[in-house]
């Protein structure tokens, strides 16, 4: 219906009259030659043509026939070329595709504002947060842990998807209290869904990912180092400013198997994002790590140099009671 809209427009239906005209335009003269040529060769006829003059006219006739044929599918090209392109920008208005300049936020409540764009030299996406007002909400967190202030917790919270913004943070792992060790870091987190991954490192950075899936959907009893997870996961770093980096795919990005990697881990490794190098990962502990531009979320190295000592990494899941 759409298409039939867009064809019977006026200007649409002013080109396809010219075409018709010139379509029996162009064949005018090859008529009225035809026309001329029976009569000739009717002995009654007091149309006296000779066959000279009938040999001289035919390739005239023709070249211009073919004249009016060219002209004739070149206005047919252009019709047809302008609805082509009325057609894409109609679907595009029907069917509208979330790129970098068009994301917006999930916003906790109707009194906040959040202006989110795009950074076309470094990718990822800036949050400036405006004058607002201040006033408490259910959707809001609480602080936990020693990384996140509140107002980090409360840029970053906006961004979550709804269905955890429902619920309170809680602080389930700490380098402080449970060690540097990958296989404890995995026990612990164990049996819970989404989580956030904050990292500060020993020169004061701070950066870390929301992970959309559970760590217990890695791979068990195999040595391929498989990643998993869903296209919610996205990496954050405070520089002082919140800057996001969500996946290609949600940025309306071409993507391929190597821009879907989003969590992987084992006894000995544990990583955030893949495809070229690894957005975030750890080798053996989680004291050292290393972060560069991974094809899965577009970003540029989360801290100084790619390389980083953590002085404290925190996990936090997401539960209805504070406990």
């Amino acid at each position: 219906m759409s298409s039939l809209i867009i064809f019977f427009q006026a200007k649409y239906v002013t080109m396809l009259i010219r075409a018709i005209i010139l379509y029996f335009v162009t064949h005018l003269s090859d008529m009225v030659f035809t026309v001329i040529v029976l009569l000739s060769n009717y002995p009654s006829c007091a149309l006296d043509v000779s066959r000279d003059t009938i040999d001289l006219l035919q390739p005239i006739v023709h070249s211009v026939t073919l004249l009016n044929y060219s002209i004739n599918w070149l206005l047919f090209v252009g019709l047809m070329d302008n609805l082509k392109t009325a057609w894409r920008k109609k679907s595009r208005e029907a069917v509208p595709r979330l790129t970098e300049h068009q994301m917006t936020p999930l916003t906790g409540t109707t009194d906040r504002k959040i202006v989110r764009f795009a950074d076309r030299t470094e990718g990822g996406v800036d949050v400036r947060l405006p004058q607002m007002r201040r006033e408490k909400s259910v959707l809001l967190p609480e602080v936990v842990g020693s990384i996140l202030n509140s107002e980090m917790f409360r840029e970053l919270w906006l961004f979550l998807p709804f269905r955890v913004r429902i619920y309170q943070p809680k602080l389930i792992f700490s380098t402080n209290e449970d060690g540097t060790s990958i296989t404890n870091f995995l026990n612990t987190v164990r049996g819970y869904g989404a989580t956030i991954l904050a990292i500060r490192t020993i020169k004061g950075e701070i950066f870390g990912a929301y992970c959309g899936s559970s760590w217990d959907e890695r791979v068990h009893g195999k040595r391929e180092y498989l990643f998993f997870g869903t296209g919610e996961t996205f990496l954050f770093v405070f520089n002082p400013e919140l800057r996001l980096y969500p996946w290609i795919g949600l940025c309306g990005r071409k993507t391929s198997p190597d821009s879907c990697l989003y969590m992987a881990a084992d006894s000995q490794h544990l990583s955030i994002g893949g495809g070229g190098q690894e957005a975030i990962s750890f080798e053996s502990s989680l004291a050292r790590g290393f972060s560069g531009t991974s094809l899965t979320f577009a970003n540029p190295p989360l801290c100084e140099n790619g390389e980083f000592e953590s002085a404290v990494v925190e996990v936090y899941t997401f539960t209805d009671t504070m406990m």
